[in-house]
């Protein structure tokens, strides 16, 4: 066998690299190349590479099945220096950058080896034992790259393809977390429009070595990596920008559990997600008397402290001021009325209204909740402290919060928590309430969200 590096590339750069292997062993060997009659003092006792990008050469590799790529150069120019699979071009007009190939669906189908890299040479040994084989023992073929650009357009996206500009959110609401578009999740802007409402670029998460693993389709909401070979729909795209979960991990069955709540309450508080509406029937007094009649009938329609209007929800039988936000039940405004009017007909209309039997079945004790039993409180909402009167008459002060017209109690030692994580994240905008135990034993850990 000849063991002489071929003529060919005498005038090229080389590096050195380890005998049976693909890589350079040395330290910054972009920077500091071989010429032709230094490397040929370790060939054949070690492999060497050939720097690509310098002098305009290129070499063609193919990682398609069918090896389209250098089937469709074969068929089109004529032949050139060639090893194994790779082609040996000279590309008159190239600036030496690197060139990834994709098919229509923004599959990878090979390179254009260009700076920064190198192709091991003929005469070598593959680490499978093969020896790096001498296909084409001609010339190196000059080639114009427009005209190359030209015959190698449609797996050229992102030479030929328009960069998208940056767009603005649109304003979704809904209560499908699917729906919420993955535009309003991850800007489009620095993609290609590779038509037919698909978009391809390096992934908005952990990025891209060649600019082009991430693709979304736009029209049917999805969107895929093709370096971890994962993909989804808007929820999972939540998940791995927001750090639930890591795009490999994204697929069916990945947002299960805590998973899926955290891109709930994620897509609840940034992306417009609406939490469904619960379908309430009315209980109590609510069953027999309609609260906004019962106001018509006694004319007691407005606040006494604002003077407004009350808002009744005739079906479950509550009010409320808009400006004060004094609230309550039927129970509560019949009680405001007899006080109002220290009028006894009040009390018979409801007495008629409902007998001993029917109360007793919809009787429910008055407890006033907790703010554990609440999903999520934002840090800014109204605290109240009031001094109210127990069963024996005797004062007792309450602190609590209203969300949605109900009572939450707030005890004590949730405020102290509060306080502390407030010096830690005085930015805090959501927290929420965990309780565990019951009577004395009872213990509450707040958890900022």
């Amino acid at each position: 066998m000849d063991f002489k590096i071929p003529k060919q590339l005498n005038g090229m750069k080389f590096c050195r690299v380890r005998y049976k292997t693909k890589k350079p062993f040395e330290k910054d060997w972009t920077n500091k190349p071989y010429t032709y009659e230094e490397i040929s003092k370790y060939f054949p006792k070690e492999n060497y590479g050939i720097l690509t990008g310098i002098k305009g050469l290129g070499v063609l590799d193919d990682d398609t099945e069918d090896k389209i790529l250098i089937s469709l150069f074969e068929k089109t120019f004529e032949d050139t220096f060639k090893v194994r699979e790779h082609e040996y071009i000279f590309l008159n007009g190239w600036d030496g950058q690197k060139i990834i190939f994709y098919n229509k669906i923004g599959k990878h189908c090979g390179e254009l080896q260009g700076k920064g890299q190198q192709v091991v040479g003929v005469g070598s040994m593959h680490p499978s034992g093969e020896i790096y084989e001498l296909k084409k023992d001609v010339e190196i073929k000059e080639i114009d790259f427009e005209i190359f650009k030209a015959v190698f357009q449609d797996y050229l996206p992102e030479l030929n393809k328009p960069i998208i500009q940056a767009q603005e959110k649109t304003d979704w609401e809904g209560e499908d977390v699917k729906n919420i578009p993955i535009t309003n999740v991850i800007s489009l802007g620095g993609l290609k429009d590779m038509g037919e409402g698909s978009y391809q670029g390096s992934h908005p998460g952990h990025g891209s070595d060649g600019g082009m693993n991430f693709r979304v389709d736009t029209l049917n909401n999805t969107w895929y990596c093709f370096r971890c070979s994962a993909g989804g729909s808007s929820p999972e795209l939540i998940a791995v920008m927001e750090g639930i979960i890591d795009c490999s991990q994204s697929g069916r069955g990945c947002l299960s559990g805590e998973k899926g709540s955290q891109v709930i309450q994620i897509a609840r508080e940034k992306y417009g997600l609406k939490a469904p509406e619960i379908e309430k029937e009315p209980m109590g007094w609510a069953l027999s008397i309609n609260i906004k009649k019962l106001a018509e009938r006694y004319n007691f329609i407005n606040c006494l402290k604002c003077s407004l209007p009350f808002s009744f929800d005739e079906k479950l039988g509550f009010f409320k001021c808009l400006n004060c936000g004094d609230y309550g039940g039927l129970k509560v405004f019949a009680n405001k009325i007899i006080n109002n009017y220290n009028s006894n007909n009040c009390k018979e209309v409801i007495q008629v209204k409902m007998n001993i039997k029917e109360f007793a079945k919809s009787y429910e004790p008055q407890k006033m909740k907790l703010i554990s039993d609440l999903e999520s409180v934002k840090s800014t909402i109204e605290f109240k402290t009031e001094t109210r009167k127990d069963r024996e008459n005797k004062d007792y002060i309450v602190n609590f919060i209203v969300v949605d017209g109900v009572e939450y109690r707030v005890p004590i030692s949730v405020i102290e928590q509060l306080k502390v994580v407030l010096e830690t994240k005085p930015e805090l905008e959501t927290f929420k309430v965990s309780k565990t135990g019951e009577g004395m034993a009872t213990k509450y850990q707040v958890i900022p969200l």
